[in-house]
């Protein structure tokens, strides 16, 4: 079972996927392109088809 950190972290970056890049750019300093679209996609559509 998650705990409660998870299901925060978790439900953050699913209502606001652009704080991924935010937090990327602006606190480690990695140089993340503008302009491109920032969406979220369940692990499970990754996967490989079997």
């Amino acid at each position: 079972m998650p705990s409660p950190l998870h299901d925060t972290l978790n439900l953050m970056f699913r209502n606001r996927p652009q704080l991924a890049v935010e937090m990327l750019r602006d606190h480690l300093g990695v140089d993340v392109p503008g302009g491109l679209p920032v969406t979220h996609i369940a692990w499970h559509h990754m996967l490989p088809d079997a």
